[in-house]
């Protein structure tokens, strides 16, 4: 348990090299860091952190797709998205 504590500590911390940490928790075998990962990225709010939120509207685990589905209201615009 204390291993998932400090994993969500370091996704919720704010700092340097903050989206490659949360794109590479995206990997994670554990469902619950790639929720956060998809919650914080969707915050970032850039296209290049949308890409990613996207990406996992077809996880493996229906509640990361789920997270992930449930971001775009927040979303930029799709010409932002697409890059048009």
């Amino acid at each position: 348990m204390m291993t998932w504590t400090w994993i969500l500590v370091l996704l919720m911390g704010r700092g340097d090299g903050r989206f490659s940490e949360l794109s590479e928790a995206l990997e994670s075998r554990h469902a619950a860091t790639r929720r956060v990962a998809v919650r914080e990225l969707a915050d970032l709010g850039s296209a290049q952190a949308w890409e990613f939120v996207l990406s996992r509207l077809g996880d493996e685990d229906g509640e990361v797709a789920y997270a992930a589905q449930s971001q775009p209201p927040c979303a930029p615009s799709a010409q932002q998205l697409l890059g048009t």
